[in-house]
């Protein structure tokens, strides 16, 4: 039981602020989310495309979902592994399923 409350799975959907943003060949974005105080927190994260939409899969109980629950406004940019952007930054918002 413990196993299947930590391992909940989230879906967060990225929809862009004005346009529409695609990343062909790219594995990793850096996506940085905002703390109750408006302080930044930047994370790397593994996504995918599907139907001209940006889907990051990653467990409920994260820091990252903490932050989007309260502020649903993030800032990306394409990244390789380690975090180190190749990209300039995007605004959006996202939506969690």
């Amino acid at each position: 039981m413990f196993k299947e409350i930590f391992y909940q799975k989230v879906y967060i959907i990225l929809k862009w602020n004005k346009i529409r943003v695609f990343f062909p060949n790219e594995k990793y974005i850096v996506l940085e989310t905002f703390r109750k105080n408006g302080n930044s927190v930047k994370t790397t994260v593994w996504f995918m495309e599907y139907n001209e939409l940006i889907l990051i899969v990653t467990r409920e109980n994260t820091g990252k979902v903490k932050r989007l629950r309260n502020n649903n406004r993030v800032n990306v940019a394409v990244s390789n592994y380690s975090g180190t952007t190749k990209s300039e930054w995007f605004s959006g918002t996202v939506q969690i399923i």
